[in-house]
This record gives C-alpha cells, structure tokens and sequence, in this order.
C-alpha cells in the first residue's frame, strides 16, 4: 500500500537514498514540493522506476559487498554467480 494515496502501488517507485516504495505517481507530485521522503523525511536525489536493474541498484546501496561478484570459474570461458538474498528481499515483485 502507498502511504500517500493510502492505494494499491501504482508504477512501484523507490527513493534512492532510503529505499521507501511509492506510487510513481504519488512521489513524483510529492517531489515537485520537497525531495524529501514522506516516511522518515530523508532528502533524496532521485526516483528509482521502471528501471531494468532496479533490484541491482537497490542491492547494491543495502549491500555493496553482495553485488560486486567474485565469479567462480567453472571452465573456459564460463563463471558462475550465486548471490542469496536478505530475507526482507522475499516477496519484492518489480
């Protein structure tokens, strides 16, 4: 549930410094007045949306280390990456 709109998540948005999830809609009215998190009042600097590597991007601010793969060689030419996620990862649908 949005917390703005108080509604079912429209175009899921995320603010990339604290990672709240929004409408896209909700958040982008919102920014024109402050670019600060309507939760915890942290300025952001942008709107994370309808990105491809969105997980990638919200992984690699929780977990810098996780995403910065040490690929395991299986052969030539071929590596193999295993990354497990934090369980507050279970359910996220992008």
């Amino acid at each position: 549930m949005c917390p703005i709109c108080l509604d079912r998540f429209n175009n899921l948005a995320y603010l990339d410094r604290c990672l709240h999830r929004f409408c896209f809609p909700c958040i982008q009215e919102w920014s024109h007045n402050k670019a600060e998190c309507p939760l915890c009042k942290q300025p952001f600097a942008s709107i994370l949306h309808s990105d491809p590597h969105l997980l990638t991007c919200i992984l690699s601010i929780l977990y810098p280390r996780l995403i910065s793969p040490q690929p395991i060689l299986t052969g030539p030419k071929t590596s193999q990456l295993t990354l497990t996620l934090p369980s507050e990862f279970a359910g996220i649908r992008l």
